[in-house]
């Protein structure tokens, strides 16, 4: 791991330094997402993607061009220069001559399996339920595809931060005349959607577990009764042009 990174922020104790996620960080963060996300994401449980190693090959090929895009944030353990958590973001880009999203086009060309297709379908399906562009007015939107922390880190904060920061970043990006200037996400569990909560994003709509079957079996039927449903959430940037400061490499 490279010794210099653009850090976003730390954490409150100076333990963890959150950077952009750069591609030569790619292996450790698909490492996180089979480690922390497939096993335990509720919609990764209800379509039985961490059984099939093809299917989070395809997700993790989904991963990779994200990071290309340089609007991802890994959590970094100071102590051992480890990754510990991430959140990988996607720029959405409102295209009126685009004849698929880039979700529906990615799902197409890539998710031969069936376990990584249906959570592909899923996201296409709620993201789809509302034109986010128009309800926000917006050109660009930053979505925060999947968040996840490491088991043994869990319960430090990591998760609210990392979210946290995807916000500042987005601030800094918004101040480029053509920059996103509102973040979405999909928030599929009580833990991810109290999160939101904390950091006053806007709950568009939830569609319940009931509404999805995979293999002919609810999603509901397969993921912790505490989980309800899918929460579609927003939050437009709020930062103004005179609240930035230069971000300098830490690490």
């Amino acid at each position: 791991m490279e010794n210099t990174r653009e850090v976003v922020g730390t954490s409150d104790d100076g333990t963890i330094s959150y950077v952009i996620v750069t591609e030569d960080l790619s292996e450790n963060v698909t490492r996180i997402l089979e480690e922390g996300f497939y096993p335990f994401e509720c919609v990764s449980i209800a379509s039985n993607v961490s059984k099939n190693p093809k299917a989070v090959a395809e997700l993790n090929t989904l991963t990779t061009e994200c990071i290309k895009e340089g609007v991802s944030v890994a959590a970094i353990d100071n102590q051992t220069n480890k990754v510990i958590g991430v959140s990988v973001n996607k720029i959405q880009v409102n295209d009126p001559n685009q004849e698929e999203t880039f979700f529906d086009k990615f799902t197409r060309e890539n998710c031969k399996e069936k376990e990584s297709a249906a959570l592909m379908n899923t996201m296409v399906y709620c993201d789809s339920s509302i034109n986010l562009f128009q309800h926000l007015k917006v050109n660009k939107i930053m979505e925060l595809i999947f968040i996840c922390v490491t088991p043994s880190h869990r319960k430090r904060g990591v998760g609210v931060d990392l979210v946290k920061f995807d916000l500042k970043l987005l601030d800094k990006l918004s101040q480029d005349e053509d920059g996103p200037k509102a973040a979405s996400a999909l928030l599929t569990s009580t833990y991810s959607q109290r999160i939101g909560e904390k950091l006053d994003f806007e709950i568009l709509l939830t569609i319940s577990y009931n509404t999805f079957m995979y293999d002919g079996v609810k999603f509901s039927n397969k993921i912790d009764k505490q989980h309800k449903g899918i929460k579609l959430a927003v939050k437009k940037c709020t930062a103004k042009d005179d609240e930035f400061v230069e971000v300098c490499p830490r690490i």
